[in-house]
């Protein structure tokens, strides 16, 4: 039995949530060979709502956003949080300071993978927010 939960904060389009999802247990599987996957709990936040407030360059409301987000996956018991999406993380630091579980940065895991495979130029493709 597993003792954690990890909270994917979605719908940041649907697409990303169900890659993660999907690629979290795929990965998983693949690792133990076993069907004994981790709990996920899934919060989908309302995409247009997040593009309303990237557009409007809001910052205080897109963290409030997210943060609602993201105590919603605590208060479900999620262990951890990972954000389905690359936009969130412009506002990474603020969300950490707020949250009371560790959120995974996918800035801080490519950088890493980007060091190990001892890469000197890396590309990165976003929209104006990120």
């Amino acid at each position: 039995m597993k003792s954690f939960r990890i909270g994917l904060l979605g719908g940041m389009s649907h697409e990303s949530t169900i890659k993660y999802y999907d690629q979290i247990l795929e990965k998983y599987y693949e690792k133990r060979h076993d069907y004994d996957y981790p709990e996920v709990i899934i919060f989908s936040l309302n995409f247009q709502r997040v593009i309303d407030l990237e557009h409007d360059d809001n910052r205080k409301g897109y963290v409030d956003y997210l943060m609602e987000g993201i105590k919603a996956l605590e208060q479900a018991g999620a262990s951890f949080i990972v954000m389905a999406a690359n936009s969130p993380h412009a506002v990474y630091d603020d969300l950490v300071q707020l949250a009371k579980v560790p959120i995974l940065s996918i800035v801080k895991a490519t950088a890493e993978k980007a060091h190990q495979e001892n890469l000197k130029k890396v590309l990165l493709l976003g929209i104006k927010f990120t």
